[in-house]
């Protein structure tokens, strides 16, 4: 690579990082929304708490960047649900979550 282009990546590598985050935030952001934006399980809408998980339990697929852009990509398709970071930790651990009344 030329020096002229070590310079200007290494100049511009901030503003492209910040970019990409702020692109990531909203495309999280809408993912989420679509999903239903709260917790199925205990109704959180903090969205630093929310993730997207698959009800299937299917192991992420590999090399396909972030689950949001491969949700928003393959057109939000059906089989996942919006959890908050407890729910969603409690299910995969003890396979209830201790929010709900009918656990058993």
């Amino acid at each position: 690579m030329s020096e002229y282009l070590q310079r200007y990546n290494e100049r511009t590598r901030p503003a492209r990082r910040r970019a990409r985050n702020a692109w990531e935030k909203r495309l999280r952001a809408e993912v989420i929304q679509h999903y239903g934006g709260c917790c199925v399980c205990c109704l959180d809408r903090t969205a630093e708490f929310l993730r997207v998980v698959s009800e299937s339990s299917q192991p992420a697929k590999r090399g396909q960047g972030s689950i949001y852009y491969r949700l928003k990509r393959e057109g939000f398709p059906e089989g996942y649900n919006v959890y908050c970071a407890n729910c969603a930790e409690a299910y995969a651990r003890l396979g209830y979550c201790p929010h709900r009344d009918d656990f058993v």
